[in-house]
């Protein structure tokens, strides 16, 4: 096993979603045990064509080590130069995309598309391992179609030099309202022997002892279980070392993470783009509470931070007036939020993507 998976301070990872695992994000999950860190995903030919767009993509402070950046793309060639560009930055891990099933990155020919000719993606794979120094990783999905080929997959991953892989248990055709198939998971972890991280529906405290527990994975990704609630790391690994389910986190608690969420956003990105990126995560942070789709109406009408910190603390204090903490499960069932993913397009490749 490569060194920086030996010394992580937890079995958890926080798993790179594009538009979504940006620096403020990243340190609040870091906080609540996050053991290791991905970014949004990188497109390879923006970035070796200079857009300063995508190389912020790439910026990461060193409180959030150990950190991979992950890079997605269909040549070989650019892909490795893209790399270079990536490692120059110096992160812990270069991450490769071959799971996002997005169409328009599909029909780019990255991503899960990859997983079409298995020659090509070991090839990227080899010629990127080949020319960095630093550990590479790649994540997958279990078939470009139903046709599960996760086995062939991770052994071409291995075989091309990779130091892990991590294991998205759908296939590019499934809809996050069907199940991951964890099996999935156990085929890949047999079949090779670098590291395997588990990746498919960590929505609660239990999930990712039994994803392990099951499979025998390595280390657990959490991806949208984490997206309004980042404690669920917390949640996780407590569970993993004392079998036990924490008491759910407060208002108050709530509350004072998202003031500084909000704090540490508008440090990082300033008042316009911080406005745009707590919107939608103040919709994950409030969606299991009570009137929380009128208090959503007055969020979108929002024009400044400030304006934002007022509208957040008087809808806590009015819930906090008619209900008590026991009152409230924020960890109920969110049915309609775990089989369909926001969306928010800033740009031509933020999605959200498990």
């Amino acid at each position: 096993m490569i060194k920086i998976l030996e010394g992580l301070s937890s079995k958890l990872i926080f798993a790179p979603m594009a538009g979504t695992t940006n620096i403020p994000f990243r340190k609040i999950c870091k906080k609540y045990g996050a053991s290791l860190l991905f970014s949004e995903m990188i497109n390879s030919d923006t970035l070796v064509k200079g857009n300063n767009k995508t190389l912020r993509l790439a910026v990461f402070d060193e409180t959030e080590r150990p950190i991979a950046l992950q890079i997605f793309g269909h040549d070989p060639n650019t892909m490795v130069e893209a790399a270079k560009i990536v490692e120059s930055l110096k992160p812990d891990i270069i991450d490769i995309n071959a799971g996002c099933s997005v169409q328009k990155i599909n029909r780019y020919g990255a991503g899960a598309a990859l997983l079409k000719d298995l020659n090509m993606l070991g090839l990227i794979v080899k010629s990127v391992v080949e020319a960095v120094k630093i550990p590479v990783s790649v994540k997958i999905r279990t078939g470009y179609t139903n046709k599960i080929i996760v086995k062939e997959i991770a052994k071409v991953i291995e075989d091309s030099g990779a130091s892990f892989v991590t294991v998205h248990a759908r296939t590019r055709l499934m809809r996050y309202s069907e199940p991951s198939n964890w099996n999935w998971i156990t085929e890949a972890k047999k079949s090779v022997n670098i590291p395997v991280v588990g990746n498919g529906d960590i929505f609660c405290a239990a999930a990712a002892y039994n994803m392990m527990d099951k499979t025998g994975c390595d280390y657990v990704a959490i991806a949208r279980g984490a997206l309004g609630n980042p404690w669920l790391f917390r949640d996780c690994n407590h569970y993993i070392k004392t079998r036990e389910v924490l008491p759910h986190i407060t208002l108050n608690e709530r509350l004072s993470l998202i003031l500084e969420h909000i704090a540490i956003s508008l440090k990082e990105h300033g008042e316009v783009l911080a406005l745009q990126d707590m919107k939608k995560h103040l919709c994950w942070y409030t969606r299991t509470l009570p009137d929380s789709e009128n208090f959503r109406q007055y969020l979108f009408k929002v024009t400044s931070c400030s304006e934002l910190i007022t509208v957040i603390q008087s809808y806590f204090e009015k819930i906090q007036k008619e209900f008590s903490d026991d009152s409230l499960d924020s960890m109920k069932a969110d049915k309609k939020f775990k089989e369909k993913v926001c969306f928010w397009l800033l740009n031509d490749t933020d999605v959200i993507e498990e």
